[in-house]
């Protein structure tokens, strides 16, 4: 009587580990070592170990939450490209301090070269968000730094018209005189 091989479709420890070394290798010359070693070791793929966009994004979000202005001003002293970044929303962070009504923030971000109409995922703008929520001293500084007036969000709406159905006259006078009216 002869007795089935049981080793027959079983892989030594060493054949696996051969296969496994010959895979990563084989990653690493298409994806790039760079990709490989965040991938493994969780590192940023960011250049020199910079933040991702969507790292810096939720950085900002948490020290603007807690109100820790250092923690912002060494975000954007470290990574000033990425004071543009958004998240899956489109939201900047921009309109974030501005919905927020922190003028000292935005102008952090103005300073550091953020977009003052960058839209969202409504096409609104941080005006448009710091119009929402009645802050006027951030309108004023948003304006004091270029934001367009008459720019139109996805529901046909400008700053000026969310002012007036907000019931915000002193937000809306400073708009109708920013933008000519």
């Amino acid at each position: 009587a002869s007795t089935p091989c049981r080793n027959h479709f079983s892989f030594s420890y060493g054949y696996i580990l051969k296969r496994l070394i010959i895979l990563c290798i084989t990653y690493c010359v298409f994806a790039g070592m760079k990709n490989f070693l965040s991938a493994i070791f969780g590192k940023p793929t960011g250049e020199d170990g910079a933040l991702t966009p969507e790292e810096f994004f939720s950085g900002f979000v948490a020290a603007f939450k807690s109100g820790d202005r250092e923690k912002v001003r060494q975000l954007i002293a470290q990574n000033p490209r990425l004071v543009n970044s958004k998240n899956k929303d489109g939201m900047g962070v921009l309109a974030v301090a501005a919905a927020g009504g922190s003028r000292e923030f935005v102008e952090m971000l103005l300073k550091a070269g953020a977009y003052t109409d960058a839209q969202d995922g409504l096409n609104m703008t941080a005006l448009m968000w710091a119009v929402t929520n009645g802050h006027k001293d951030v309108v004023e500084c948003l304006l004091d730094a270029g934001a367009g007036v008459d720019i139109y969000n996805k529901f046909d709406g400008t700053a000026l018209t969310i002012a007036r159905s907000a019931g915000y006259e002193d937000i809306e006078g400073l708009l109708e005189k920013r933008s000519g009216q």
